[in-house]
């Protein structure tokens, strides 16, 4: 009788080995939190001409040489070589509402991208940019606007939507959660969990919470959460939901934990950043779930991580990248954090990384910063 062998394990080290190799070569001054530098190493984050000055809010990559960026006053522009050039990108919609601000964007291919133009509109693409189909969500008064995206399909988008009013007033009512299924043609509203339970000195009341991010694996497998602060009694309202039915039903994953901003690069692994905007001696700390949101692990982050980090994205279970203000970059492999040299300090203000050595980061006065 033979041997045979039936187990991942060794497959599984193999490619974290190969992962940490391959950072190895893509770290460029990085210096562990807390520890000494490591020798530089191209390729490095460098500045890119972006064409433009107005601020860029999000960016989004369909592959790693085709990525769209979007900011304020209608702005979007593209690049189809890698990072190489950068060109303006003219939206209808745009045109006719040029003070708008495009405050998210998901691009699922190359040339099939959505963009949520604020406070409701949702704007698609599916050739490149020739022609936009144009959705106006119709928000209830307890909802002030949408938030952020996620695309797993070409035809499938997900997306956020705020509770209206002042935090104080949210003891009643929650977020929102829409999707289209046919590619921006028709949006239908979710039935997520309304409430969560008080974390704080309210008598376990009831109390609405904020949906901060949204991230999804394949077209059904979505987590979404947040948090906010509710008052000095109640403290932070945090919360993860997940869907295994493509958002037909929502699940609390976790009451009482989870990021403001965060990412879900498999079924089970998440990694967001943990802060309190209202308790500086807070934060930022890196979160980080195997159990699907069920569950967050606190790793304590140092000094240079300060200001906040307030963008990530994730490839694979074990890589993302954090961007912020003042130009500041990191790198996270697993639970070990790595500050980056910066090109800029303009606030960057969010990050996308399609592969582990290509990655860009976009932020004010037009700014684009890339590693590859």
């Amino acid at each position: 009788m033979g041997y045979r062998f039936h187990t991942d394990a060794p497959l599984i080290y193999l490619r974290k080995l190969l992962l940490l190799l391959t950072l190895l070569v893509a770290l460029t001054a990085a210096t562990p939190a807390g520890g000494r530098a490591t020798p530089a190493a191209p390729p490095k984050w460098r500045l890119q001409a972006s064409s433009v000055t107005t601020t860029l809010n999000d960016i989004s990559c369909g592959s790693p040489r085709y990525c769209l960026a979007v900011g304020n006053n209608a702005t979007a522009v593209k690049t189809v070589d890698g990072g190489l050039t950068w060109t303006a990108v003219t939206i209808p919609y745009g045109v006719a509402h040029p003070s708008v601000s495009y405050v998210s964007v998901r691009c699922p291919a190359p040339g099939v991208c959505s963009i949520l133009a604020a406070p409701n509109v949702i704007l698609r693409t599916g050739d490149g940019g020739l022609v936009w189909r144009r959705h106006a969500i119709s928000l209830p008064a307890t909802i002030s606007g949408l938030g952020r995206l996620a695309c797993p399909t070409r035809l499938i988008c997900f997306v956020t939507a705020s509770p209206a009013g002042n935090p104080f007033t949210w003891f009643n009512h929650s977020g929102a959660m829409y999707k289209t299924s046919d590619g921006n043609k028709t949006w239908q509203q979710l039935p997520i969990p309304p409430t969560i339970t008080c974390p704080g000195d309210c008598n376990a009341r009831p109390v609405g919470y904020q949906l901060g991010w949204v991230s999804c694996q394949d077209a059904k497998h979505c987590r979404a959460g947040g948090n906010v602060f509710i008052g000095s009694h109640e403290g932070y309202a945090a919360t993860t939901i997940r869907t295994g039915n493509g958002g037909a039903t929502w699940q609390i994953a976790n009451n009482g934990q989870g990021p403001p901003i965060g990412t879900c690069p498999t079924v089970s692994v998440c990694t967001g950043i943990y802060y309190e905007p209202y308790t500086p001696n807070v934060g930022p700390q890196l979160m980080r779930s195997v159990d699907a949101g069920s569950t967050w692990t606190y790793w304590p982050t140092v000094n240079p991580f300060k200001p906040l980090l307030t963008s990530i994205a994730c490839t694979g279970s074990s890589f993302c990248e954090l961007a912020g203000p003042k130009g500041k970059l990191a790198m996270a492999i697993d639970t070990k954090l790595f500050v980056q040299k910066t090109p800029t300090s303009q606030d960057l203000n969010a990050v996308a990384c399609p592969r582990t050595n290509a990655c860009y980061a976009v932020g004010a006065n037009g700014t684009i910063v890339s590693r590859q």
